[in-house]
């Protein structure tokens, strides 16, 4: 799935500044769809990596064009603020997700999770439809630096990269968490309460968002990044 999103994120993000952004996302929607729906003919290993790619690279489009859209419709001055609103929604979605999933896994069946997100994607797609199609800012110098580049530098920008290696070992980290919750909260007997650490996660998160998207406004990314990093430590070293 990692491997497809990263695919769908490369290629929709060089391509995006060239494309129609609503008829890309309604395509994204389709195609994620169809993705989720291929999970019922799923009979062995190998079609479930297969399905995992494809939903992938589905869920890498969408994110993309969604990320586009937030950015360009946000005013500059308010950027930091703006974008914090955005990923709630990804934030509640993550959290909330992983809840329902379990609870409709226990009560009902795993198939009926596919059920469900289907209809997600769903209604995804009609209010898609009423979301106002925007053009793309005119491309700077730095855009067009990338966009001629050759090879790797197509997809990748090099003034991004020192930031994005530091995002990386984050969410090797966060993911860990992801991983192993739940067969440590069986081992530890709170299997039960193990859902909860997702309402709990995307409420601190809903609280702490817009704060600090006006402190990275006002006062600039390190005042956010530094703190926020020590306090992940914090937290990682409290939830051993």
């Amino acid at each position: 799935f990692i491997i497809g999103m990263l695919f769908g994120r490369l290629f929709t993000g060089k391509y995006i500044d060239q494309l129609n952004l609503k008829k890309t996302l309604l395509a994204s929607l389709v195609f994620s769809f169809v993705a989720i729906a291929l999970y019922f003919l799923i009979h062995s290993l190998l079609v479930l990596i297969i399905v995992r790619l494809i939903h992938g690279i589905a869920f890498g489009m969408a994110s993309t064009t969604t990320g586009t859209y937030s950015s360009t419709i946000v005013p500059e001055d308010r950027k930091g603020e703006g974008i914090g609103y955005y990923a709630l929604s990804t934030t509640v979605a993550s959290a909330i997700g992983p809840f329902l999933g379990i609870l409709i896994n226990q009560r009902f069946s795993f198939e009926s999770n596919f059920i469900v997100c289907l209809i997600c994607i769903l209604l995804a797609g009609v209010l898609s439809l009423f979301i106002s199609n925007i053009r793309q800012p005119m491309v700077d110098a730095e855009n067009k630096e990338v966009n001629s580049a050759k090879g790797i530098g197509q997809f990748l920008q090099k003034q991004a990269i020192p930031i994005s290696i530091v995002i990386v070992f984050v969410g090797i980290a966060y993911s860990s968490v992801l991983a192993f919750l739940d067969s440590y909260a069986s081992h530890i007997g709170l299997a039960a309460a193990a859902s909860f650490f997702f309402v709990v996660y995307a409420f601190s998160t809903f609280v702490v968002r817009p704060i600090t998207g006006k402190v990275f406004d006002n006062y600039g990314a390190n005042k956010v990044v530094y703190p926020v990093l020590v306090l992940f430590v914090i937290g990682l070293v409290l939830l051993s």
